[in-house]
Formats: C-alpha cells, sequence, structure tokens
C-alpha cells in the first residue's frame, strides 16, 4: 500500500466532523490555518516525548520517603528543571510534572520498583498496520499497576467529550494491538489534558471497537461514492479550512463549480 492509501485517526475524525472537511483537507491538499494552539500542542507533544529522557532518575530514587510531607513538592521542584521558557506551553508544561509527580509518589506506595510503572513503555509510536489499512502514531502506552498496558492521548485544546474521546482512543487500540509490537494486548484506553487538568481512563470495551470498526467501514464505503456533503454546525467556527470551505460554497452558488 502506498501512503495515500493508509487511514489515519486525523482523517476519519475530519471525516465524522464533516465529510466536505475532510475533502479538502485530505482529497483537495488544503493546507490548514497554523493556529497558535496547534503550535503550542505540537510544542506540548515534544515535551511530553523528551520529558522521560531528560529528568534526573538519580535524584528521582533518592526522592522516595512516603512519610516525607513535602515528597511531591520535591518531586515536582526536581521535575521543574525539565520546564520550557516558552509563556504559552510553559502552564501546560508544569501541569504535565505536578500530574506526573503526583504518579511517582503514588507508586512509591504500591511498588518496591516504581520505575517499571512510571515511565512509558513506548512514547510517540508510529504504527502502521497493512493488514487493516490503518497508519497513526500513538502518544503513549503505558503499565498500569495490574501490568496491562494503555494507550494514553494528550489533548491540549479546550473541548473534552468522553464520548469523542473513545472513539478517537478505541482507533489506536485498534490499531496497537493489529501491530503485534507489543508483549501482551492493550486493554485499556484513556486520555490526558495538561490545559484543562483532566484525565480518563477505562478498560476498551470489544461493544466500542465494534462500533470503530464500523465506522472505519463507512468511511472506506464512503471514498469509494466521492460524496462530501457540508455538515455544518457550531463546529464550523473551529474549522481550520473554514475560508476555503466558505469559498466554494459561494462558487457552488454562482455555479462555477
Amino acid at each position: 500500500m502506498t501512503a495515500e492509501q493508509y487511514l489515519r485517526k486525523s482523517m476519519l475524525e475530519a471525516w465524522i466532523a464533516c465529510p466536505k472537511r475532510y475533502e479538502l483537507m485530505f482529497v483537495k491538499k488544503v493546507k490548514p490555518k497554523r493556529t497558535v494552539a496547534l503550535t503550542v500542542g505540537t510544542l506540548f507533544h515534544e515535551y511530553a516525548r523528551r520529558f522521560f529522557d531528560i529528568i534526573d532518575y538519580d535524584k528521582l530514587l533518592r526522592l522516595t520517603d512516603v512519610k516525607d510531607k513535602y515528597l511531591e513538592r520535591k518531586v515536582v521542584e526536581l521535575f521543574a528543571e525539565t520546564l520550557p521558557a516558552h509563556p504559552l506551553l510553559r502552564p501546560l508544561c508544569l501541569n504535565f510534572i505536578k500530574f506526573e509527580a503526583k504518579l511517582w509518589v503514588k507508586l512509591l506506595y504500591m511498588f518496591d520498583d516504581p520505575i517499571r510503572y512510571f515511565v512509558p513503555i513506548a512514547r510517540e509510536e508510529h504504527i502502521i498496520s497493512d493488514e487493516l489499512g490503518l497508519e497513526s502514531t500513538i502518544d503513549r502506552i503505558d503499565r498500569l499497576s495490574d501490568d496491562s498496558y494503555v494507550n494514553i492521548e494528550y489533548k491540549t485544546g479546550y473541548h473534552w467529550s468522553i464520548r469523542d474521546l473513545r472513539r478517537e482512543l478505541s482507533f489506536y487500540n485498534i490499531l496497537a494491538n493489529a501491530s503485534k509490537r507489543f508483549d501482551k494486548p492493550v486493554t485499556h484506553i484513556a486520555a490526558y489534558n495538561p490545559r484543562l487538568n483532566r484525565y480518563f481512563v477505562e478498560p476498551v470495551s470489544q461493544r466500542l471497537l465494534q462500533a470503530t470498526r464500523r465506522r472505519i467501514l463507512q468511511f472506506k464505503r464512503s471514498q469509494e461514492l466521492g460524496i462530501y456533503e457540508r455538515r455544518k454546525g457550531r463546529r464550523c467556527y473551529y474549522c481550520l479550512v473554514l475560508d476555503k470551505c466558505l469559498e466554494e460554497e459561494q462558487r457552488e452558488a454562482a455555479g462555477e463549480v
């Protein structure tokens, strides 16, 4: 298969939101506007990927006294050595290190070897499935306290919908398990938003996976028809190709298309 033939999560989400948006972005290759929010989101993903490579583990492994009432604060101070100077990125990263510091302290209560559960088993893992025709990059895969695996997605915007998250995360879950890249199945899905300080995790259900597989089939069938209707609604305001969509709609109304 060629790169053009693989379905990515971003393509499926664009099509679900609005088939016309999908057509403009992925068929007609309209370059979306590069917003500040998108730039900060990209920078955060890079910071989160590098975080586990740049923290001082020698110092971290000395911060293990759970009787110390200031332990979590000390871990945050250690992690703060990694914070970037970017004024818009720094607040997100600060929330992220506080989240990770809390996790570290929690793991100390549970395990003699907290590092095993603290460091993700995969970060920014790019996976292609020739069998399913799917391709995407998974932000993170962690080992949970019961030794099961969870695929995690970082979100940096203001939108937080569990329904939407389940749909997106199940796509990654299907891809991760199809790849057989990991030594056991990925059984849970999770999302973390450092801007909103929200976290969501749950076992992935077969019902959800089946619904996502149906969506993928519906998408593939729609490509055979080549019909991309506009799905107008309040989310149009946030669409990255809105200007091009309105321009095309005006041309259609004038009979130019």
